[in-house]
Protein backbone atom coordinates (compact mmCIF):
# COMPACT_ATOMS: atom_id res chain seq x y z
CA UNK A 1 0.00 0.00 0.00
CA UNK A 2 1.39 3.40 -1.09
CA UNK A 3 1.48 6.04 1.68
CA UNK A 4 -1.46 8.74 1.40
CA UNK A 5 -1.74 12.61 2.41
CA UNK A 6 -2.71 13.05 6.13
CA UNK A 7 -5.65 15.80 4.67
CA UNK A 8 -7.29 12.66 2.95
CA UNK A 9 -8.31 11.54 6.63
CA UNK A 10 -11.71 12.58 7.48
CA UNK A 11 -14.23 12.67 9.76
CA UNK A 12 -17.86 13.74 8.42
CA UNK A 13 -21.32 14.12 9.59
CA UNK A 14 -24.44 13.39 8.32
CA UNK A 15 -26.21 16.52 7.93
CA UNK A 16 -29.58 14.83 6.00
CA UNK A 17 -32.55 15.23 7.75
CA UNK A 18 -34.57 12.18 6.38
CA UNK A 19 -33.47 9.25 3.92
CA UNK A 20 -30.19 9.33 2.33
CA UNK A 21 -27.42 10.53 4.20
CA UNK A 22 -25.49 13.57 3.37
CA UNK A 23 -21.90 13.44 4.80
CA UNK A 24 -20.38 16.40 5.03
CA UNK A 25 -16.62 17.01 6.38
CA UNK A 26 -15.80 18.98 9.69
CA UNK A 27 -13.68 21.62 8.01
CA UNK A 28 -10.90 23.29 9.33
CA UNK A 29 -9.45 20.04 11.09
CA UNK A 30 -5.31 19.95 11.17
CA UNK A 31 -5.20 17.04 13.01
CA UNK A 32 -7.10 13.45 13.52
CA UNK A 33 -7.08 10.41 14.83
CA UNK A 34 -9.28 7.29 15.29
CA UNK A 35 -8.64 5.09 18.34
CA UNK A 36 -10.33 1.51 18.57
CA UNK A 37 -9.50 -0.08 22.12
CA UNK A 38 -10.76 -3.87 22.63
CA UNK A 39 -11.16 -4.38 26.37
CA UNK A 40 -10.58 -8.47 26.62
CA UNK A 41 -11.75 -10.54 29.21
CA UNK A 42 -9.13 -12.29 31.31
CA UNK A 43 -10.38 -15.50 32.63
CA UNK A 44 -6.71 -17.00 33.95
CA UNK A 45 -6.80 -19.31 36.88
CA UNK A 46 -5.19 -21.63 39.20
CA UNK A 47 -5.21 -23.99 36.21
CA UNK A 48 -3.55 -21.68 33.66
CA UNK A 49 -0.06 -21.72 32.07
CA UNK A 50 -0.66 -18.63 30.23
CA UNK A 51 -3.00 -15.83 30.23
CA UNK A 52 -6.19 -16.87 28.91
CA UNK A 53 -9.57 -14.67 27.61
CA UNK A 54 -13.13 -15.06 27.16
CA UNK A 55 -13.23 -15.63 23.24
CA UNK A 56 -15.68 -13.82 22.09
CA UNK A 57 -15.84 -11.35 24.98
CA UNK A 58 -15.26 -7.92 26.18
CA UNK A 59 -16.06 -4.74 24.87
CA UNK A 60 -15.03 -2.62 21.51
CA UNK A 61 -14.66 1.48 22.36
CA UNK A 62 -14.42 3.70 19.18
CA UNK A 63 -12.89 7.40 19.90
CA UNK A 64 -12.19 9.72 16.67
CA UNK A 65 -10.58 13.23 17.62
CA UNK A 66 -10.43 16.07 15.77
CA UNK A 67 -8.22 19.95 16.32
CA UNK A 68 -7.79 22.32 14.00
CA UNK A 69 -9.54 26.07 12.75
CA UNK A 70 -12.72 26.85 13.51
CA UNK A 71 -14.37 27.80 10.11
CA UNK A 72 -17.95 28.55 11.72
CA UNK A 73 -19.75 27.07 8.95
CA UNK A 74 -23.07 24.61 9.43
CA UNK A 75 -21.40 21.45 10.60
CA UNK A 76 -19.08 23.20 12.62
CA UNK A 77 -22.52 24.96 14.12
CA UNK A 78 -23.92 21.49 14.21
CA UNK A 79 -21.00 19.44 15.95
CA UNK A 80 -21.56 22.38 18.70
CA UNK A 81 -25.09 21.89 18.89
CA UNK A 82 -24.98 18.01 19.63
CA UNK A 83 -22.37 18.72 22.06
CA UNK A 84 -24.80 20.93 23.83
CA UNK A 85 -27.77 18.94 23.20
CA UNK A 86 -25.99 15.74 24.38
CA UNK A 87 -27.86 13.66 21.14
CA UNK A 88 -26.03 10.96 19.08
CA UNK A 89 -25.49 11.97 15.51
CA UNK A 90 -24.11 9.88 12.74
CA UNK A 91 -20.69 9.93 11.77
CA UNK A 92 -18.22 8.84 9.00
CA UNK A 93 -14.38 8.62 9.40
CA UNK A 94 -12.70 7.62 6.18
CA UNK A 95 -9.16 6.31 6.51
CA UNK A 96 -6.82 6.03 3.23
CA UNK A 97 -6.52 3.28 2.22
CA UNK A 98 -7.56 1.19 5.03
CA UNK A 99 -11.12 2.08 4.89
CA UNK A 100 -14.59 3.89 5.86
CA UNK A 101 -15.97 3.64 9.41
CA UNK A 102 -19.59 5.09 10.27
CA UNK A 103 -21.72 4.45 13.10
CA UNK A 104 -23.14 6.31 15.90
CA UNK A 105 -21.19 8.46 17.90
CA UNK A 106 -21.81 11.43 20.59
CA UNK A 107 -19.79 14.40 21.27
CA UNK A 108 -17.81 13.69 24.48
CA UNK A 109 -15.47 17.04 24.67
CA UNK A 110 -16.02 20.23 22.10
CA UNK A 111 -13.13 22.69 23.37
CA UNK A 112 -13.32 26.31 21.55
CA UNK A 113 -10.09 28.60 21.77
CA UNK A 114 -8.99 31.82 20.60
CA UNK A 115 -6.13 34.74 21.14
CA UNK A 116 -5.78 37.97 20.69
CA UNK A 117 -3.44 37.31 17.14
CA UNK A 118 -3.94 33.93 16.48
CA UNK A 119 -7.64 32.41 14.83
CA UNK A 120 -9.86 30.54 16.74
CA UNK A 121 -9.51 26.84 17.04
CA UNK A 122 -11.79 24.01 17.84
CA UNK A 123 -10.99 20.49 19.01
CA UNK A 124 -13.35 17.60 20.21
CA UNK A 125 -13.52 14.28 20.60
CA UNK A 126 -16.46 11.84 19.56
CA UNK A 127 -17.30 8.43 21.30
CA UNK A 128 -19.42 5.54 19.63
CA UNK A 129 -22.59 4.81 21.33
CA UNK A 130 -23.47 2.31 18.86
CA UNK A 131 -23.01 -0.22 16.29
CA UNK A 132 -19.71 1.07 14.04
CA UNK A 133 -19.32 -0.56 10.84
CA UNK A 134 -16.36 -0.82 9.14
CA UNK A 135 -16.05 -1.03 4.89
CA UNK A 136 -12.10 -1.95 3.85
CA UNK A 137 -11.44 -0.02 0.96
Amino acid sequence: MAASAGKLFLIKKNMGTTGSPVWTSIGGLQTKSLKVNNQAVEITNDDSTNIEYLAGAGITDYTVTGEGVSKDGAVDKALVQAATDRTDDEYQVIWPGIGTFEGTFMVETLDGSGTTKAETRMSFTLRATGTITFTAE
